[in-house]
């Protein structure tokens, strides 16, 4: 007998996914604290409805908002894609 996929596994397998790579995000975080000394930049996007929110620190600040934008881009693409194929 053929076994059929629940259109809800690929949402719940997506979530885990989600998961792990926030996981994986503080491990990364915490081995480059422990190797730099505690000194360490930070970028990232903070979206509040259409109003992103930009922040940076440190040294290599621009080219870790410049990731960030590109991977928040990439992510509303990916949504507006999944959201049209409804």
């Amino acid at each position: 007998m053929k076994r059929e996929k629940h259109p809800a596994m690929f949402l719940v397998w997506l979530f885990l996914l989600g998961f792990l790579l926030l996981f994986v995000g503080f491990i990364f975080l915490a081995l480059a604290i422990l190797s730099l000394n505690g000194q360490a930049g930070f970028g990232g996007i903070i979206i509040v409805g259409p109003i992103p929110i930009i922040v940076g620190y440190g040294e290599d600040a621009p080219w870790l908002v410049l990731l960030a934008i590109v991977l928040t881009v990439v992510c509303l693409v990916t949504f507006t894609i999944f959201w049209k194929r409804k």
